[in-house]
């Protein structure tokens, strides 16, 4: 395989991997974002929960568009968009 072919496995993995391991990770400072933020117990539950119904829902659509179009495209694309929604979180004011 090529190094362009390991670059283009590799960042997806990677990127991924660091969003689960950011999931992981949120559990033991939900205090502190709660006293930062001034969440109640509710709002940070969503935290979790959200993640995990968008996910749900997302994944049959994605593999529905991966198979339709091309593979590549779509996953540059989900690459995008969940950057975005980061960037949009890490600078959000409060919950």
């Amino acid at each position: 395989m090529s190094r362009s072919g390991f670059g283009v496995i590799g960042a997806p993995v990677l990127y991924i991997g660091v969003l689960q391991t950011m999931e992981m990770t949120l559990s033991p400072a939900l205090p502190l974002v709660q006293q930062d933020l001034g969440a109640s117990p509710g709002a940070l539950a969503w935290i979790f929960t959200g993640s995990l119904i968008s996910s749900a829902i997302a994944t049959p659509i994605v593999g529905r568009l991966a198979d339709m179009y091309d593979k590549r495209r779509v996953l540059l694309a989900l690459m995008a968009i969940s950057g975005a929604g980061v960037l949009l979180a890490a600078l959000a004011p409060n919950i």
